[in-house]
């Protein structure tokens, strides 16, 4: 007999509220998934469900040791993982790459208004 079971982890896809959480310096505990460790290597825990409680616990006890992951992630959605860096990709596949570069000034001086 088999016993059908519903995981709560998902292996296929980053989805963008990865981006949003990093974006706001959130600290992420994430399932594993294929491409979150390309995207964001050691910056982002995954945890499944044989750790995911250890973790948790871990983080809750240490609160401090989540800075690292929460700065190191930060630094990589803002350098290459915003809508800017989105809209430029559709550019570039669209062949338009002469709008490329006012995007890219856009982001800069949007970054230096903003202070980030």
């Amino acid at each position: 007999e088999t016993k059908d079971t519903v995981s709560f982890f998902s292996f296929y896809d980053v989805t963008e509220k990865i981006f949003k959480l990093t974006s706001n310096k959130s600290f992420v505990i994430s399932d594993k998934v294929e491409g979150l460790q390309k995207i964001y290597g050691d910056s982002v825990v995954c945890a499944d469900e044989t750790d995911l409680l250890d973790k948790v616990k871990y983080f809750i006890d240490s609160p401090a040791k989540s800075m690292k992951y929460i700065s190191g992630a930060y630094k990589i959605t803002m350098e290459s993982h915003t809508y800017f860096d989105r809209v430029v990709s559709i550019f570039e596949n669209l062949g338009m790459k002469s709008e490329v570069g006012n995007v890219i000034r856009g982001k800069v001086n949007f970054f230096k208004e903003n202070h980030l």
